[in-house]
């Protein structure tokens, strides 16, 4: 099951066998080159962006599937969030990550740390003039299917397809569901 928002995408995949949600994965869109521009000579600035100064943590997850709000591990986040949110949570970059910076408006799959969990994430560098390190990009786009993550409502790997329902239906969100022979349609 997929949605297109109009900040990005949700989605979800059900286990046919045991009726639960097996995985899911959520991206939101972050701002696009703007008219004009070309890239130059890379320089890597190390000081945060006007973005990361902004960025608030949620104090609660919610009920509002539009909020953008996600727990991970145990932590709320907005997305798209800072990178340096998560380190300030107790998650490290990966040892072996290849850069330490992206390129102006570059992106990677970062791996971080934590508890000994290894986990993927895609992050993006949103200054469009210099290359950042990566404690200065930002979460975009998050996969999981152990629990890690945690959608308002409730919503996580493993809750039984009627509870996903539930809560998307509770939501407004989701308008109709049909079955024809062994397929299931979302509308």
């Amino acid at each position: 099951m997929d949605y297109e928002l109009e900040n990005g995408s949700w989605k979800f995949v059900f286990d046919n066998k045991t009726g639960t949600l097996y995985q899911m994965g959520l991206g939101y869109k972050l701002s696009l080159y703007p008219e004009g521009y070309e890239p130059g000579a890379i320089t890597v600035s190390a000081g945060e962006t006007e973005e990361e100064k902004q960025y608030t943590a949620p104090e609660n997850l919610g009920d509002d599937l539009m909020s953008g709000i996600v727990e991970y591990g145990g932590d709320l986040y907005s997305l798209p969030c800072p990178v340096s949110a998560m380190l300030q949570n107790g998650w490290k970059i990966a040892a072996n990550m290849e850069r330490e910076y992206l390129a102006p408006m570059g992106g990677m799959t970062l791996d971080l740390v934590r508890d000994g969990k290894r986990k993927s994430l895609s992050v993006k560098n949103i200054d469009t003039q210099q290359a950042r390190y990566l404690e200065n990009c930002f979460v975009w786009r998050m996969e999981e299917t152990d629990g890690t993550l945690v959608l308002p409502g409730g919503i996580r790997p493993r809750m039984t397809e009627s509870d996903f329902y539930k809560v998307v239906e509770q939501s407004g969100c989701f308008c109709k569901r049909s079955e024809s022979g062994k397929y299931v349609y979302i509308y």
